[in-house]
């Protein structure tokens, strides 16, 4: 078999026509498929073309070129192992695809499966060169949206992608919403021990929570309302139906629906014509077709589309509104089990005020791209979580806010198929497609939501991502005075204390040290006047720590605010004494600048390492430490010895490359 090889183009606007691309009406880029045309031939890519630019003449643009660029991939992946190996499950479905065939559900569901392990195994890069876990899950979402497209138009059989999401831990560590208000300057812990610091993050991130499910609720009963009024308008017996609508509106010319002469000609009230106009417009957007344009026309001219909407169904915002209460309500706040919740969620009875919600996911994960045995669409895993039902009218349970979201979807969903299994679901206003896909959640619905409330006093004009609601939820829910890890640990899913540390109060210890540092900075006359020890004693420094850290690391590279303690200390009286003169003063030297460094490095790797082994230890005895030092670099910064601080941090870097230097051991 000879396999054209066409040179790689990239999506750029092209000046006419060509064989290695096409082109969707409304679209500016042409969508070029060399390597299809060189694996598949010319006919398949017709085919191809048509389907695509069937599924995507109405959608945006940027979306559609993403979702097309990881189709494509996967058809050349396809393309590519069925030319080199006849025997493998890819040639069949290669040759059914040059055939003019379509390949069998089993067929698809293992090449698909065989996608998944390339796009979940970090060492494959067939797929996708990137060692990113997000991008490799960006890139799967992406092709199983794509593959729902192309399965409406019946191009590829109708099978689900599965694909396990990949532990995007590995980056840098979600914050909770105090964090970022911290950041913000919106949120302060000054003048807090450790534990309040902690007990502060869970208090805020409580009343942070309950203030965005407050605004998401708010936007929910706005379409409950408007939909109530909708139904009890075109309930009216006297509004005609839709067809005897349109023999209404034949005798009134377009001319009087532009200038408003047929409200007078209709025998109908003014509640009456807008309930009209609201029968019309759900019939369209429920799929219905018009003999003539002059309903829609009158229709319009009464409401537009999107402002018509939440009187016969849900919106986008009340999706988004929905989903993110029950999202909160959830044990975890776990995207994944709320993405798969189904149409028929609950699961028995009502029992202690709790009631659980299913949530079905189709089970078909490979490892290494191994089938595993089972069926294909039937091979389903179950799973519970439970969310409370009690519940007041200004802050209803999730199990209301379900019930609801029920009532306003109800005439989005068809008798059988995807929207009558799942419980979500969305249609933009205007448009007849009901889409199931949750991919634009994340990417439109959530920062359109926070761009509405961006003068909110508690969380508008953070930068809020869907992922803080779950680290912030963690932390609303965690007992600042003991913070049980491996119940944590359970909870949560996660496979070491690493990840559920970072979900709980990692963001809390840091605002601590920042705080820490910003008090010392504030004391800094009276750290002059006095010595190191009052500072220490200021930063919550408790006197047995102060001995034990002279003993065992304090020395060693903390030589420069060495104590030496004879007596218990006392806050309450003067304890200059209690240092030697030499101690009292850090003299800027090479030498002094050099410890002081060494210092610095030494505690910030002690941090990093108990910052996952034991972190209540690491607020009660390093932070004030790390603080004192950091103090004392910030402060340097902004006087005549920067540039020889500067000086001494590049000699510790040269000292330490060549081995003539060790950064300090603490205990």
């Amino acid at each position: 078999m000879t396999v054209l090889t066409p040179p790689a183009t990239e999506d750029v606007p092209l000046t006419g026509p060509s064989p290695l691309e096409f082109r969707v009406p409304g679209h500016r880029y042409a969508y070029c498929i060399p390597y299809l045309v060189g694996y598949y031939g010319s006919a398949f890519c017709r085919r191809f073309a048509d389907a695509w630019t069937k599924a995507t003449i109405f959608r945006e643009e940027s979306t559609s070129f993403n979702y097309f660029k990881a189709v494509r991939t996967a058809l050349v992946s396809i393309g590519r192992r069925g030319a080199r190996n006849n025997g493998s499950i890819e040639a069949s479905v290669f040759k059914a695809f040059q055939q003019g065939r379509r390949p069998s559900d089993k067929e698809w569901a293992e090449v698909l499966s065989n996608l998944a392990g390339s796009i979940t195994n970090l060492a494959d890069r067939s797929f996708i060169d990137s060692d990113n876990p997000s991008s490799r899950n960006k890139k799967a979402e992406a092709l199983r949206s794509g593959l729902r497209w192309l399965a409406k138009e019946g191009f590829v059989p109708d099978v689900e992608f599965e694909c396990v999401r990949l532990e995007e831990r590995l980056a840098k560590p979600s914050k909770c919403l105090a964090t970022v208000a911290f950041e913000a300057g919106r949120f302060s812990i000054a003048g807090l021990s450790a534990t309040a610091s902690v007990q502060a993050f869970v208090d805020f991130n409580k009343r942070a929570l309950e203030e965005i499910r407050g605004c998401l609720w708010l936007e929910l009963k706005a379409n409950n309302d408007l939909f109530d009024v909708g139904q009890e308008l075109m309930s009216d017996p006297a509004i005609p139906e839709v067809e005897e609508a349109e023999e209404l509106l034949r005798a009134i010319s377009r001319a009087d629906i532009r200038n408003g002469a047929h409200l007078k000609k209709l025998t109908l009230s003014e509640r009456q014509v807008f309930g009209l106009a609201l029968k019309i417009l759900r019939y369209r957007a429920r799929g219905g077709k018009f003999t003539s344009t002059k309903q829609m026309h009158f229709a319009r001219s009464i409401i537009d589309h999107s402002k018509a909407q939440p009187y016969f169904e849900a919106t986008t915002k009340a999706f988004n509104a929905a989903y993110h209460i029950v999202l909160i309500d959830a044990p975890g706040a776990n995207c994944q089990p709320i993405d798969d919740i189904p149409f028929d969620c609950f699961s028995g009875k009502t029992k202690r005020g709790k009631q659980a919600i299913r949530s079905v996911r189709l089970q078909k994960n490979r490892k290494g791209g191994e089938a595993v045995p089972g069926k294909l669409k039937e091979d389903t895993t179950e799973t519970q979580f439970y969310v409370e039902t009690k519940g007041t009218s200004e802050r209803p349970s999730g199990i209301v806010v379900i019930e609801i979201w029920k009532k306003l979807s109800e005439g989005m969903r068809e008798k059988s198929g995807p929207t009558s299994e799942r419980l979500w679901l969305w249609r933009v206003a205007g448009n007849p497609n009901v889409e199931t896909a949750l991919v634009s959640m994340s990417s439109d619905r959530w920062p359109a939501f926070t761009q509405r409330h961006v003068s909110n006093p508690i969380f508008g004009g953070l930068p809020l991502t869907r992922q803080m609601i779950r680290t912030t939820v963690r932390n609303a829910r965690s007992d600042a005075r003991d913070l049980d890890f491996v119940v944590e640990m359970a909870r949560m899913g996660h496979a070491v204390p690493r990840t559920s540390f970072e979900y709980l109060s990692e963001g809390a210890v840091r605002a601590s040290l920042a705080s820490k540092i910003r008090e010392f900075l504030d004391v800094w006359e009276a750290t002059s006047v006095l010595n190191i020890e009052d500072a220490a004693v200021r930063l919550g420094v408790p006197s047995g720590d102060l001995f034990r850290r002279a003993q065992l690391g304090l020395e060693n590279g903390l030589s420069f605010a060495a104590v030496n303690l004879t007596e218990p200390l006392d806050a309450e009286e003067d304890h200059s004494s209690l240092l030697s003169p030499g101690a009292q003063v850090l003299r800027v030297t090479l030498a002094s600048l050099l410890r002081l460094e060494l210092a610095r490095r030494a505690l910030r790797q002690q941090f990093s390492e108990m910052l996952n082994a034991n972190p209540l230890r690491l607020i009660r005895t390093w932070i004030p430490w790390l603080a004192i030092v950091e103090g004392f670099c910030e402060k340097l910064e902004q006087t005549r010895f920067r540039l020889q601080l500067k000086r001494a941090r590049v000699t510790v870097d040269e000292k330490l490359q060549s081995g003539e230097m060790r950064i300090p051991l603490l205990w």
